[in-house]
């Protein structure tokens, strides 16, 4: 992270959270239990439909 963009009464606070690391399997763990949620609180514009397909061993939404 680059301290130099963070607000300066806030860094001391910053520096006390622990550093975190993902690995790229915990990631895409993390994103596949947050992405249903986070898409299920949008709202599509009126007029636009989705469906949901199954490519190999992964989900696609089409807009």
């Amino acid at each position: 992270m680059n301290y130099e963009d963070v607000d300066k009464e806030i860094l001391p606070l910053l520096k006390k959270f622990p550093s975190l690391t993902f690995s790229r399997r915990g990631t895409v763990a993390v994103l596949r239990l947050l992405m249903p949620l986070l898409a299920k609180k949008s709202k599509l514009p009126v007029g636009i439909e989705t469906s949901d397909h199954k490519v190999a061993q992964t989900f696609v939404r089409v807009y």
